[in-house]
């Protein structure tokens, strides 16, 4: 029986999806945007005008749709009666024809329930957002570039990543999203891009029973990162224990570009090197990785890598943190 020693000590990046690697915040040659699915998609499910009233209180900061629903029905005012009844109709109405878009809806339908309507609504939420965004996917701008357009240095890291695999690195590629794994995986195939080793999205999060706390299975929740790493040492072969937890954290690099959410799950995880895009920048990851290749021996990823300055939003003006 093999025993960790045994294996290859390889690394992992693991990232974010929108904001870090993809700009899905501006407007698709259409005018879509992520905010604006949700948008329209709130006011198909609940009534026209719930999206803004929604939005213009609470804000949007890349939650994801289980998230929304939990805000909204917890926010909701007086009219929360007739926005529920407005939702469950366009359930009925749609039943046995929803698009076989997430797991849930692979039979056409959504189980309504009157005691715990949170369920069918994130999934109703999620199945009209896609439906916005998923035919915006590739569309090329007046510069003929496919939506939505890469963030600066990404495809550079790309190519330079490709190539250090190709030279037989022991480096993995991990993307961990509140968004989804349709419109991921179709926007890196209208890139050209890789697939990535492994991809953890909210459809991977939302139907499991625990952990049962959103706090905890979602951003900033340290599940999502944690199940990233379950399946990467899995998919070497490495049973998970404490032990081999703690020392294939150590080569494990995290980018995000949402301090409150994307740094916190990934510090709170134990990841050391935790880097805020774009204060620290794909270039700046690029360069370490392909400078340093020899490194690339099983040690700690600080080793290789080394510290970076960053101003991280939220510090006192001029306050600085080193990760």
């Amino acid at each position: 029986m093999k025993t960790h020693s045994d294996f290859e000590k390889r690394y992992l990046i693991l990232c974010d999806f929108d904001g870090t690697l993809f700009k899905t915040s501006d407007p698709s040659p259409t005018g879509m945007t992520v905010q604006k699915a949700y948008v329209q998609s709130l006011d198909d499910i609940f009534g026209k005008g719930t999206g803004e009233l929604f939005f213009s209180g609470n804000g949007f900061n890349g939650e994801g749709p289980s998230q929304i629903i939990q805000t909204f029905l917890s926010t909701t005012n007086g009219d929360f009666v007739h926005k529920m009844q407005n939702a469950r109709r366009v359930c009925k109405e749609q039943n046995g024809h929803f698009p076989k878009i997430i797991p849930e809806s692979q039979n056409g339908e959504i189980q309504w329930s009157d005691e715990k309507p949170e369920l069918a609504l994130t999934q109703m939420l999620i199945i009209r957002k896609l439906s916005y965004l998923m035919g915006e996917v590739g569309i090329p701008d007046r510069n003929g570039n496919s939506w939505p357009l890469p963030c600066e240095g990404v495809l550079n890291f790309f190519y330079s990543l490709g190539l250090l695999k190709k030279e037989n690195a022991p480096i993995d590629f991990a993307i961990v999203s509140s968004g989804h794994e349709s419109f991921i995986r179709k926007t890196l195939e209208a890139w050209k891009m890789p697939q990535p080793d492994v991809l953890v999205t909210e459809d991977d999060l939302r139907p499991r029973k625990f952990p049962q706390e959103a706090e905890d299975k979602f951003k900033p929740g340290v599940f999502p990162v944690a199940l990233a790493h379950f399946l990467w040492l899995k998919n070497q072969g490495i049973v998970f224990s404490k032990e081999i937890g703690l020392d294939t954290k150590e080569r494990i690099i995290h980018i995000g570009d949402t301090p409150t959410k994307d740094l916190v799950m990934a510090a709170m995880a134990g990841i050391k090197c935790n880097f805020l895009y774009p204060h620290t920048s794909w270039e700046f990851i690029t360069k370490k990785l392909t400078t340093n290749k020899g490194l690339l021996d099983g040690r700690p990823l600080v080793e290789i890598l080394g510290p970076q300055l960053i101003v991280a939003e939220g510090l006192p003006t001029g306050r600085k943190e080193r990760i």
